[in-house]
């Protein structure tokens, strides 16, 4: 049976070339795997790499870096990835958009992260309307309970001292000045709350604006949380 070319081969075809089909596929296996894990039941993750290589004509190989890419992307998010699927982060710039919003649709979890709002907001984006919008004059209120984690003042204050009104993560002054005349800086948590976390000083860090959004949501920002863990020596890998 005849490969097509993989991903990292010399004569590698361009990851664009991967069908909806086989990315969907692909994830659907992935978490198949990862549930399995979670319940401590037997993975043959080579055998499931055969199997989507005789269903879609490419080598398993391929199967298992695709994995990898998906480990990466999770990872961006802060969340879990299976152990032996290291993440890799060569995606490239046209696959790497159709594995996020594939896996928002497989992963329920992915909520914890990405607020509906914002994740209704990437949908649109990946189709992009001829027109504007008409919007909504009078935007409709609704009143929802919500649970939130009951953080501490002194936590919070400490770290902020400690940054002398310098970010933590690129090193560049607080963007202004707030009312109360101190250097505006936002708090953040390296392993969430929602996920474990802790509120503590190792587990806390002060940060401008424009890192706070690339830890949370930019695609390198499991590695902007491990270069943190090795600079800054007050935190602790939770």
């Amino acid at each position: 049976m005849g490969f097509k070319a993989s991903d990292g081969s010399p004569n590698a075809s361009k990851e664009a070339s991967w069908s909806d089909e086989e990315l969907q596929s692909t994830i659907a296996a992935y978490v198949e795997i990862q549930e399995a894990e979670r319940v401590g039941a037997a993975v043959n993750k080579a055998q499931t790499y055969r199997l989507l290589s005789a269903k879609f004509e490419r080598s398993p190989g391929a199967f298992e870096r695709r994995m990898q890419n998906i480990s990466a992307v999770l990872d961006a998010w802060n969340l879990p990835w299976i152990d032996g699927l290291k993440p890799m982060r060569n995606i490239g710039a046209n696959v790497r958009p159709r594995i996020a919003k594939l896996l928002r649709r497989a992963y329920g979890e992915l909520a914890k992260n990405t607020e509906a709002y914002e994740a209704e907001v990437l949908l649109h984006l990946e189709s992009t309307p001829a027109v504007a919008p008409t919007g909504s004059v009078s935007p409709a209120l609704t009143v929802r309970t919500v649970t939130t984690f009951v953080r501490d003042a002194a936590v919070k204050a400490w770290v902020l001292e400690s940054s002398k009104g310098k970010c933590e993560c690129c090193g560049e002054p607080a963007p202004f000045q707030t009312v109360d005349g101190y250097p505006y800086l936002e708090v953040h948590h390296l392993r969430t709350l929602a996920s474990g976390g802790s509120d503590t000083p190792s587990n806390t860090l002060a940060i401008c604006p424009n890192c706070h959004r690339r830890l949370h949501y930019g695609e390198d920002a499991g590695d902007l949380r491990r270069r943190l863990l090795q600079t800054l020596p007050r935190l602790i890998r939770e």
